[in-house]
């Protein structure tokens, strides 16, 4: 096909490009897109076709009737000329495919720079997943429908469930048994029995009341684990977490320590009540549907009688 468009002058913007990423090296992230992107940056850019004489169906361009806006610049300015603020109109970090990393970290901040206007401070581009290592397909009959997995589940396990199969950025595979393993076994066996245990603890032997306590401290690395995007290892932090209560309450044997030197039990009770309180600060980011139930079960002196986070399937 041959056809005469208009051109955005790309090339034009290739040094500048080059010394802004230079400049803003977590612009793009994770590491191996940032490269892949450096790489063709390398290679030299070429002016691009903006527009399309024979399409049927587009925008039309606005200095010539004959010619339709390509599909992909339309979109890219749809960012800001759909949003309602534009004096500070990004988020402070853009999520995008990976197959479309291109578009966002070399095509749009140079649009963005020869219209004056700022790029977001950073674009993390996520991978691909596959289901039990094939890739997803109609005649595989091997679709998972996250409807179906968040109705018989909750959309917290299915979140966290999906973040915890592999780390964020990279391609990873998603499989329905392991997931139902990790139901069982993390959240309902984990975290939901752990509240359960806790609160009804408090209530047989230490007169339904929590300790006088507050802990706002993230564990120690979860926020920088965040603060990177390294979601899979901040998950693993939380349960740790929970674990650790878990032990302690094991290790103790609270509910006999509470009748024979209830002093050393009130203070063991405390430490716990602490990790509850922390590990309810990460769930408000992974299970928020969750934490509301684990906020309400915390956020009085008196301890009302538990709810079951986590049905056992």
């Amino acid at each position: 096909m041959a056809e005469e468009n208009y051109f955005f002058r790309l090339s034009k913007y290739e040094q500048k490009l080059q010394k802004f990423f230079a400049e803003n090296p977590d612009f793009l992230q994770p590491e191996k897109r940032k490269n892949e992107i450096l790489k063709f940056l390398d290679g030299g850019l070429e002016d691009i076709s903006i527009t399309r004489e024979n399409a049927k169906i587009g925008i039309d361009f606005p200095f010539d009737e004959n010619q339709k806006i390509y599909v992909w610049i339309d979109a890219l300015i749809n960012y800001f000329s759909a949003a309602e603020n534009r004096e500070n109109f990004w988020p402070p970090t853009h999520f995008v495919g990976k197959e479309i990393t291109r578009f966002h970290a070399i095509i749009w901040p140079a649009m963005l720079f020869s219209a004056g206007i700022a790029p977001p401070e950073k674009i993390f581009a996520h991978g691909f997943f596959t289901i039990d290592g094939t890739k997803m397909s109609k005649t595989l009959k091997n679709v998972i429908s996250p409807l179906e997995i968040s109705e018989k589940f909750g959309r917290d396990a299915l979140r966290i469930g999906l973040l915890n199969s592999f780390e964020f950025g990279n391609d990873g595979d998603f499989s329905r048994q392991n997931f139902e393993n990790f139901y069982e076994k993390k959240l309902a066996g984990g975290v939901g029995n752990l509240f359960f245990r806790v609160a009804k603890i408090g209530q047989k032997f230490f007169n339904a009341k929590w300790p006088k306590i507050s802990s706002q401290n993230w564990p120690e690395n979860f926020a920088e684990k965040m603060e990177n995007f390294e979601i899979k290892a901040a998950i693993e932090i939380f349960f740790r977490e929970i674990e650790s209560a878990n032990k302690i309450l094991n290790d103790s044997q609270i509910w006999i320590l509470a009748k024979n030197n209830f002093k050393k039990a009130e203070k063991i009770f405390a430490k716990i009540f602490e990790k509850l309180q922390k590990i309810s600060k990460m769930a408000e980011i992974f299970l928020p549907d969750t934490f509301l139930k684990m906020a309400k079960i915390l956020a009085t002196e008196k301890i009302f009688e538990p709810e079951i986070f986590f049905e056992k399937k």
